[in-house]
């Protein structure tokens, strides 16, 4: 299995996929609310406001949707790489290191 292969299968690639799909119907939303503030408001510093806040609350729903899909205890490193993937081809250690 290539490296790509076995991140698919990771939580963390789950949780950020179901994110990305739930992102699409809360932008849905946000923007129909924001649709409903710009219409309402006349005010260009008002519309202004409107569209920032909508553009926040985007953030703050992707990220609290990632918070919520996540499952508990994992971390976010938890693939297994083989040392070949790491190093490049033809790398050995450094000799004459000193451990202490």
């Amino acid at each position: 299995m290539t490296l790509i292969q076995t991140w698919v299968h990771t939580p963390l690639a789950q949780a950020i996929g179901w994110t990305l799909v739930h992102s699409l119907w809360e932008g849905a939303v946000v923007a129909l609310v924001l649709a409903a503030a710009l219409w309402a408001f006349r005010s260009s510093r008002a519309r202004y406001a409107a569209a920032c806040l909508a553009m926040l609350v985007m953030l703050a729903g992707f990220g609290f949707t990632f918070a919520r899909l996540m499952p508990r205890g994992s971390h976010v490193a938890t693939i297994a790489m083989p040392a070949a993937l790491l190093l490049p081809a033809g790398f050995d250690e450094p000799k004459g290191l000193v451990q202490r």
